[in-house]
């Protein structure tokens, strides 16, 4: 009998071995799918995009972001299968940014489609009201740059439009050709778009004029400018020079947009516009300079920040501070 009854304690210190460890097994898998689920659809660590947020956001800080708010999104497209709620203006949010072949970015939403926004002397104006960053934000350097030569800190008054719209191209000015062009992208993945741009002067086309004493890299085959090629700051440097070596010349651009080939006169806006813009004014690259954000390319809002070390410095006072 003792013979027999060793056995039987060998044969089941084996059993329970096995079940032992498919018991871990099922548990690390468990967790695994709970921690996947969890950071796929509600909560997921994002890093911050170097001094664009600065002060609400540091180099170095990690952020715990709410995916869950907006609505559910599939994990694999990261578009929206049931929308709870929309991006409202001061949410900090992490996006796709088109501009950086779909990395993702932190940045405030400061304007939504249908309103209006202007930029006079660094104040931001959302439908004639100052929109006012946090007071922590970096303001950046005193000086003022002309709205002639960047975007930065003087914008002329434009509408972001609104989800249903029908856009005039030809009505638009050249900077807003482009902020629209970057929402079309966003918005038909499958489509080619491509724009071509005319100088004229004095209401001729004038894309054969010589250029020799004018710095850029943007430059056809025979020497020529390509004026196809450059962002609307760009074109509108090429006026600025234009006009400083004559004032009397009319000058400007016409651009054309074709979408596969087939030119584009006016389009209807297919999902919700929002204008983006970092809290250190000066260093930050946004809709300034690339125009508008289709809110689908949201994926969460910035909730806290869970991390905070910038080289051997640990920042323990900004450790779980709410955004």
């Amino acid at each position: 009998m003792s013979e027999f009854y060793d056995v039987g304690q060998e044969r089941k210190g084996t059993r329970d071995i096995r079940i032992l460890l498919l018991e871990i097994f099922e548990t690390v898998v468990f967790i695994g799918l709970a921690a996947f689920v969890f950071r796929t659809f509600f909560f997921a660590p994002f890093g911050s995009p170097g001094f664009g947020m600065a002060g609400t956001l540091l180099p170095g800080e990690h952020v715990l972001a709410n995916r869950i708010i907006y609505g559910l999104a599939s994990p694999f497209t990261g578009e929206h299968i049931i929308r709870l709620k929309h991006v409202k203006r001061n949410e900090v949010v992490v996006f796709n940014d088109p501009v950086q072949d779909g990395k993702y970015a932190i940045k405030r939403c400061v304007a939504v489609g249908g309103q209006s926004v202007r930029i006079e002397e660094k104040r931001l104006y959302v439908d004639s009201v100052e929109f006012k960053l946090p007071e922590e934000s970096e303001r950046g350097a005193e000086l003022i740059i002309d709205g002639r030569f960047s975007p930065r800190d003087n914008l002329a008054q434009f509408r972001i439009p609104a989800k249903g719209d029908t856009v005039y191209l030809d009505s638009l000015k050249i900077f807003e050709l482009d902020y629209i062009a970057n929402l079309i992208r966003q918005e038909n993945p499958g489509k080619r778009l491509t724009s071509t741009a005319d100088l004229m002067v004095n209401g001729k086309y004038a894309n054969d004029l010589t250029f020799d004493d004018y710095r850029s890299e943007q430059r056809k085959p025979d020497g020529t400018l390509n004026f196809d090629a450059m962002n609307w700051i760009e074109l509108n440097n090429v006026l600025n020079f234009l006009q400083a070596k004559d004032d009397s010349l009319k000058c400007s651009f016409r651009r054309t947009m074709y979408v596969d080939g087939k030119e584009l006169k006016k389009y209807v806006v297919k999902t919700r516009a929002i204008f983006l813009m970092g809290d250190n004014w000066d260093e930050s690259m946004d809709s300034r300079y690339t125009g508008y954000i289709s809110e689908e390319r949201v994926v969460a809002r910035v909730s806290l920040i869970f991390w905070s070390k910038y080289g051997g410095n640990f920042r323990f006072r900004r450790l779980f501070l709410f955004i």
